[in-house]
């Protein structure tokens, strides 16, 4: 069997928050311009757990790592842990794991595939000599981006970095080493599935369970962090429907309401698409605490209804009714949000389809009103040319005519599962456009289970392993990027 690589893809097993942060370093050290390609990616849980899973739960991570790792040839970034040494082999790409002394790092020499033990407690230097690493094995100058600073001298090991081989059916070391059959050893698209099955420690771990492994491991941190910075007002925003707006509000408000389970902090996602209320809030019960009712509680002077909540811990639900009435004031729209912000710790607002305009009425006035009121801006695009162009020209428009021209803007790209749409040049030349405008990019595959999960009234987040992970990273960005934003970064 033939094994062709044309990637690298650097995984972050470090476990938790510190796992998330660092993969998020790390993939803002690259330089966008190289034309040899790195993905970073992050699995939902670090460490031994990610390498012990078995049964139901190994096959969820076996999907994220053909979805996140593929036919890219790895490069793991992990910290010493006892049983460590005795899973690197069978194995494929290079190892780099950090350890507490020279004694402890003999146990990872000889290994195959090769194994670079880095003596630190600090993952962020494992990853500094993993990218030197990467930058020299892959031949090509200016990987990294443009002044970028190494925190330490890169280490000499006696073992070979693996290099890229898009041709030939082995996998070559660099600087005349053995190769490594690709025939002979697992391929890359089932390494997770191998090592999880024959050496699977965790026993019996239905699907069922996903949910709960995956909220204790993967949102470690971000719930503090967000209640640190509370309350954070977020608008989701488009210029044309079947971006995975309302999908990405959903996502981020279920997210951080997981994250927010053991503290006092709850979640709030608010239907504002005043021309078009959103599938999830298409039935609102007799007396729900609609927006349309809420604002006009809180107008008369009046206590609005109690909020409903979601199955998703500590989240609230705020529909829209559907009666067809006129739009909100921005001095409406004011009320509420400050209605919410002494009761939510994080608000996730669905705008309408429109430009936002003050001065236009309608939907767009709704949208512009929101994000004055917001902290940060969410405007989600996929590979549609005119879903790329509207989120550039609302973006400019933010930047240019709103009194914060420095509001954060998160821009979601809904990758394609089409390789060549997703690699379409046109399509990277607006995404590379977006991060011009100063927005932070984050990529969300493609996944119609997203969908399927909405219409049903399931959490987005436990639709996939993919997309649960994509929409963590979301959040965190979100949170993040408001966090820099108030501390003056």
């Amino acid at each position: 069997m033939t094994t062709t690589t044309d990637a690298y893809a650097v995984v972050v097993l470090v476990p938790g928050d510190l796992g998330m942060r660092l993969a998020g370093s790390v993939r803002r050290s690259l330089n966008e311009r190289a034309t040899k390609r790195v993905h970073v990616t992050a699995p939902p849980v670090g460490g031994m757990a990610f390498l012990t899973a078995e049964g139901e739960y190994a096959d969820a991570l076996a999907a994220w790592w053909a979805a996140e790792v593929g036919q890219r040839l790895p490069v793991f970034i992990a910290m010493d842990e006892p049983d460590l040494p005795a899973w690197i082999p069978g194995t494929n790409g290079a190892w780099f794991v950090g350890v507490g002394d020279d004694a402890r790092a003999l146990a990872y020499d000889q290994l195959e595939p090769p194994a670079f033990p880095v003596v630190t407690a600090d993952p962020a230097i494992v990853a500094d000599q993993a990218l030197q690493a990467v930058e020299a094995g892959s031949g090509e100058a200016g990987l990294l981006g443009p002044g970028f600073a190494f925190l330490s001298e890169r280490q000499h090991w006696d073992a070979r970095f693996p290099r890229l081989n898009v041709a030939a059916a082995e996998i070559a070391m660099g600087d005349g080493a053995a190769g490594i059959r690709a025939a002979g050893r697992l391929s890359m698209s089932s390494t997770m599935t191998g090592i999880a099955r024959r050496l699977g420690a965790i026993q019996g771990v239905a699907r069922r369970r996903l949910s709960r492994t995956a909220t204790a491991s993967d949102t470690g941190g971000l719930g503090h962090l967000a209640n640190s910075h509370r309350p954070i007002v977020v608008a989701f925003g488009s210029r044309k429907g079947g971006v995975g707006k309302t999908t990405s509000a959903a996502a981020v408000a279920a997210i951080v309401g997981e994250a927010f389970e053991g503290l006092p902090d709850t979640a709030a996602l608010v239907d504002a698409n005043v021309t078009n209320p959103d599938s999830w809030a298409l039935n609102p019960g007799p007396g729900a605490a609609t927006v349309r009712l809420m604002i006009s509680r809180l107008a008369a002077g009046e206590q609005p209804p109690d909020e409903r909540y979601a199955a998703t811990p500590r989240l609230a639900i705020y529909p829209e009714s559907r009666s067809g009435e006129d739009c909100y004031t921005r001095a409406e729209i004011d009320l509420l949000a400050n209605h919410l912000r002494r009761r939510h710790s994080f608000i996730a607002v669905d705008l309408p389809n429109s430009l936002p305009s003050l001065t236009s009425g309608g939907a767009p006035a709704v949208a512009a009103a929101w994000i004055h009121a917001a902290d940060a801006v969410v405007l989600p695009f996929n590979a549609d040319p005119r879903a790329r162009q509207g989120t550039i020209e609302y973006i400019d428009l933010l930047r240019q005519e709103f009194v914060d021209a420095d509001i954060p803007i998160i821009a979601p790209y809904v990758v394609s599962r089409n390789k060549e749409v997703a690699q379409d040049p046109g399509a990277r030349a607006d995404i590379d456009a977006v991060r011009r405008q100063r927005a932070y990019v984050v990529e969300i595959p493609e996944d119609d289970r997203a969908l399927v999960a909405l219409l049903q009234d399931r959490s987005i987040t436990q639709a996939s392993l993919p997309l649960r992970h994509a929409y963590m990273e979301l959040a965190r960005t979100i949170v993040e990027a408001v966090s820099c934003k108030r501390s003056g970064g």
